[in-house]
């Protein structure tokens, strides 16, 4: 796996010549758990020429704009593409660098907001770049996937993962290196344990109030020995927990609600 990036070295190949020419517009495309938004911090990263040392916070840059969808929203609204647009316009940006938009979880944009996206797509200003990230690139208007560069990304171990962070920083003391080898045991354990283990595992994370980094984590985990049916299964009830848990739903309910229906 390459060092620079969150990704097995041919995607990496590929970010490293689009770096050196950017196109205006690109969608990284992966299930829940592949990294696409941590590779979209990334490639920013790289475009501004800073160095990336986290893989949890965003970027903080005044020539980088996040949009997600809001706090109990379902959808990417159209007005925030509207004031993404008149921020592009209006706000004074650090010269010489690239303005770039980072839009996360794009399938969520409501129709609206992807037909207000693609006018700006059709005719991107100079010097202007969008990161699209998605679980789910179907779910994006085809006309904005024909003007961006499509990226998909693979499954990573949780030793490839685990490298990159240690790699880059991310994960640079003891204790946060301990952290990540018992979420990942937890992760182990609520993938392959028994109900009763599970539901332990499940009131840990709930107590700890790690539900998110906990389901990206399971993501990693879904034993491959199991058939292609049950990974898909399992793969669907993870990111419906995911969808609970951004709407306030009680961790514990959903890590449990999980444990119940999982498949082994």
């Amino acid at each position: 796996m390459n060092t620079m990036w969150p990704t097995n070295s041919q995607v990496g190949k590929r970010l490293d010549l689009a770096a050196q020419n950017p196109a205006h517009a690109y969608i990284f495309s992966g299930q829940k758990g592949y990294g696409a938004r941590v590779l979209a911090d990334v490639f920013a990263a790289k475009l501004l020429s800073l160095e990336y040392v986290s893989s949890t916070a965003p970027l903080h840059h005044p020539n980088i704009v996040y949009i997600a969808p809001q706090e109990g929203k379902k959808k990417i609204s159209i007005s925030q593409i509207h004031s993404l647009i008149h921020n592009a316009s209006q706000t004074k940006f650090s010269q010489n660098l690239p303005r770039i938009f980072i839009i996360d979880r794009a399938e969520q944009l409501s129709l609206e907001a992807s037909t207000a996206l693609l006018k700006t797509l059709e005719e991107p200003s100079l010097g202007t770049i969008f990161i699209l990230t998605t679980y789910s690139l179907h779910s994006i208007l085809p006309t904005i996937r024909s003007r961006a560069v499509t990226i998909t990304l693979p499954k990573l171990s949780n030793a490839e993962m685990q490298q990159y962070l240690s790699n880059n920083s991310a994960i640079s003391e003891q204790d946060s290196i301990d952290q990540f080898k018992n979420s990942s045991e937890e992760a182990r354990q609520f993938a392959t344990g028994t109900v009763s283990e599970k539901l332990a595992v499940a009131k840990q994370v709930a107590e700890k109030q790690e539900a998110s980094d906990f389901l990206d984590r399971l993501c990693y985990t879904l034993p491959t020995e199991s058939s292609i049916l049950v990974r898909a299964f399992n793969q669907e009830r993870i990111m419906e927990a995911e969808k609970q848990i951004g709407s306030n739903v009680n961790q514990r309910f959903v890590l449990e609600n999980l444990a119940l229906q999982w498949s082994n």
